[in-house]
């Protein structure tokens, strides 16, 4: 998890490790939100549609930095 490569099993003694660090640490970041609408309306004629979802927003947190 840590590296990249999902391990094949783990114990508390390993989730332990992996937290150490980050569990409970205060970190002050830059950051900015950003969203966006996708999918179609329902009162698009069904002729227009395209989209395999409906309609919707959706946001995202992007991370500058740690300061």
């Amino acid at each position: 998890m840590e590296y990249g490569e999902p391990p094949p099993h783990l114990i508390d003694d390993k989730f332990r490790k992996l937290d150490e660090g980050y569990v409970g640490r205060v970190m002050r970041l830059g950051v900015y939100e950003t969203g966006e609408f996708s999918g179609i309306p329902a009162d698009v004629p069904l002729d227009l549609s395209w989209q395999d979802h409906g309609f919707g927003f959706s946001t995202s947190l992007v991370v500058l930095a740690e300061h």
